[in-house]
């Protein structure tokens, strides 16, 4: 669902730029901002989500290992 908001937000703000850099209206460099920071927030998303897949990946290898100490 955050792919789908990022994409279509990058979207509307590139037809906005686009509008703005016909117009040689000075909001074209507001829009390039926008979507720099766009890109910024997705990195910042992307790293998250490695972030809690890691700690999910540790918490299974350790669920794992209890129960084989269970077994035992």
């Amino acid at each position: 669902m955050i792919d789908t908001i990022i994409t279509r937000m990058r979207r509307k703000i590139d037809i906005v730029r686009l509008d703005a850099k016909a117009r040689q209206d000075v909001l074209y460099h507001d829009m390039n901002e926008l979507l720099s920071l766009l890109d910024m927030l997705e990195r910042e998303l992307d790293a998250e989500l490695a972030r809690v897949e890691s700690g999910l990946e540790t918490l299974h290898q350790l669920h794992q290992k209890m129960r084989e100490g269970e077994d035992q």
